[in-house]
């Protein structure tokens, strides 16, 4: 816990501080251009959209999740929970904007708490109070030498574009702008490792740390995996650090009887989300078809290693002092991190840039315990470097969002006409009624009008490239007017959606289609009600 009220002062304090300097975008982007409405995310726009349609759906009544970016049969799983239950929070009129405030107010609530939470976890490593608070500004905000690769530099995978500026995971701060879920995982991941490490193991710590990873599974269930690999890790390097010693024996052995104790418990008491989710998406045909089109890969080994150059030597040589120190068996976990780092970034599986969560904060803790308790003032010269280079990061981030919202586009702003049509859909159509629309409109509309779409979201969307060359065949005018209403009627496509985007994908003419009737008619928008086949209209 805290040593001081000072320090708890700190800590609270600087989470407000980075929520303030986080919102102020925000609070810009909402009333600058009248005539375009924005979508309330400065980055990741699809996933954010995607978010606000899973709060409406709670809205709705939902309580399980079902994507509304597919036509797909689905069951309903637990997933994105607290987004649903949040969304109960809204209702009409204005509910978009309520769900946006709702949204943000979750991510000041989420970032105060990782602040905070950091801060303790730096508490356990690191004695000198000015390293603490530098290694928590760091590890939050702080980014490192991947910048450099705007200029060239590197071997990117994203087309010389930083790790830092698209692997929320690796890097703390795009979290904080606008990725509350991850926050929260976070918080609890590192909540069950500080419990870990208390000395006593009672049950009521063992229990309390799988109970706070078992939370975890409500925001992020695959940051529970990246719980027990550096677990893993850790039993492995304490035992080590036994052997370095030269005491290795059955009797020492039994001294870390408690540590391995404490291990399986917390394995044991949030192993319950790891299998659901394994099974789940197993044997569920709608989440193995979304399985298989959610790859997030990790990028090239170098591409971490720029990004960790700066900081890398020093954590090595953390790493290496932990490992010799008999008196600090602690220093061991981030240097676990280190250790499961290679294997959860390129581990087998189609997630992997997703596992290596939390790194940047042990690098960053055993960087700095090179220099913990010297008393001497220039020896801190090392360590404000590394805060001030660490800074230059979020404030390209910071600047490149300032730009996207003084030049409103899609897809951050939407035009007002359009959101005017969502909203009628929102207003006239039932529940989980079939849009159909371009992939741009698409995305935006289940965020605005709780109702299903064909494509909208890469992964979500099932047999992705099959549907998608349908809606593109649709709207070019390829096929005929039969192909085109067996293509509704088989999807139950009850609304044609026709704006500028769709206008732009090619020259069918929505006039020409017998089988529907216009319903809205607004500033270049136009929504069909489709007919069924025996020439009756589906109902509203």
């Amino acid at each position: 816990m805290f040593e001081t009220k000072g320090e708890k002062r700190w800590a609270i304090y600087t989470g407000i501080l980075i929520m303030v300097i986080t919102t102020i975008p925000y609070c810009i982007a909402y009333g600058l251009d009248s005539n375009m409405v924005f979508s309330g995310f400065l980055f990741g726009v699809e996933d954010g959209n995607s978010y606000i349609a899973k709060m409406l759906s709670g809205s709705a009544g939902d309580w399980l999740f079902r994507s509304p970016y597919t036509t797909f049969p689905q069951s309903g799983f637990l997933a994105f929970f607290p987004y649903i239950l949040m969304g109960k929070l809204s209702s009409a009129p204005a509910q978009h904007d309520q769900l946006m405030f709702i949204f943000h107010f979750f991510r000041w609530v989420t970032g105060i708490l990782l602040t905070i939470t950091t801060y303790l976890f730096c508490c356990i490593f690191l004695k000198d109070i000015r390293l603490r608070k530098m290694a928590t500004i760091i590890a939050l905000v702080g980014g490192g030498f991947g910048w450099v690769s705007l200029l060239g530099v590197g071997n990117s995978i994203n087309s010389g574009q930083p790790l830092e500026f698209y692997s929320p995971e690796t890097f703390g701060f795009l979290s904080l702008l606008g990725l509350p879920h991850l926050l929260a995982a976070k918080t609890f991941l590192l909540l069950g490792f500080i419990f870990l490490l208390k000395n006593d193991h009672t049950l009521k710590n063992r229990l309390a740390g799988g109970l706070c990873w078992l939370i975890t599974g409500f925001f992020q269930p695959l940051t529970i995996v990246t719980g027990w690999a550096v677990l893993a890790c850790y039993l492995l390097l304490i035992i080590i650090q036994e052997f370095v010693r030269q005491r290795l024996s059955l009797h020492n052995l039994e001294r870390l009887r408690p540590q391995i104790i404490s291990a399986i418990t917390m394995i044991l008491v949030s192993s319950p989300w790891v299998l659901y989710n394994y099974f789940s998406f197993k044997w569920d045909p709608y989440l193995s078809g979304w399985a298989s089109q959610n790859l997030i890969l990790s990028p090239p080994i170098w591409d971490y290693l720029l990004s960790f150059s700066i900081f890398l030597p020093f954590s090595l040589m953390g790493v290496w002092k932990s490992l010799r120190n008999p008196n600090e068996p602690t220093y061991a976990l981030p240097a676990a991190f280190v250790l499961a780092f290679p294997f959860l970034a390129y581990a087998p599986f189609n997630l992997q840039r997703r596992l290596p969560d939390g790194i940047w904060l042990a690098l960053v803790i055993l960087a700095l315990s090179l220099f913990d308790m010297n008393s001497k003032k220039k020896k801190l010269v090392i360590p404000q470097f590394f805060l001030i280079f660490s800074l230059i990061t979020p404030f390209i981030i910071l600047a490149g969002g300032m730009q996207t919202i003084l030049h409103p586009s899609i897809p951050v702003y939407r035009p007002l006409s359009e959101t005017r049509a969502f909203e009628y859909l929102a207003e006239t159509a039932t529940k989980g009624s079939v849009v159909l629309a371009s992939y741009e409109t698409s995305n935006a509309l289940p965020a605005w009008a709780p109702v299903r779409v064909l494509v909208g979201l890469g992964p979500e969307s099932v047999n992705f490239d099959e549907v998608s060359a349908h809606v593109n065949d649709f709207y070019f005018g390829s096929v005929s007017a039969d192909e085109q209403m067996e293509f509704l009627e088989e999807n139950s496509v009850d609304y044609v959606f026709y704006g500028p985007l769709e206008k732009n994908m090619g020259r069918w003419d929505p006039a020409s289609a017998g089988y529907m009737r216009k319903v809205y008619d607004q500033d270049g928008y136009l929504i069909f009600l489709v007919s069924l086949a025996d020439g009756t209209e589906k109902a509203k």
